[in-house]
C-alpha cells in the first residue's frame, strides 16, 4: 500500500486499512491469552474506526 500525505480519500482507505490489520491482529492476541496486547490492538483498531479531524480522530 502506498501511504503518502494525500488527500481525505487516501486518509480513509489508510484508516481502514490501520482498522482491518489491527482488528486481524487483536484476534491473534486474544487468541494467545495476551490480552494486554489485544487491549491495546482493539484501542488502535476504535481510534482507526473513528471519523473527524480532531485528536482522536485524525482522517
Amino acid at each position: 500500500m502506498n501511504i503518502s500525505d494525500g488527500d481525505g480519500d487516501d486518509r480513509h482507505a489508510i484508516a481502514a486499512y490501520i482498522a482491518s490489520l489491527s482488528a486481524e491482529l487483536k484476534m491473534m492476541a486474544s487468541r494467545a491469552g495476551l490480552g494486554m496486547l489485544a487491549y491495546l490492538l482493539a484501542m488502535a483498531e476504535q481510534e482507526a474506526r473513528q471519523p473527524g479531524d480532531g485528536p482522536h480522530g485524525r482522517r
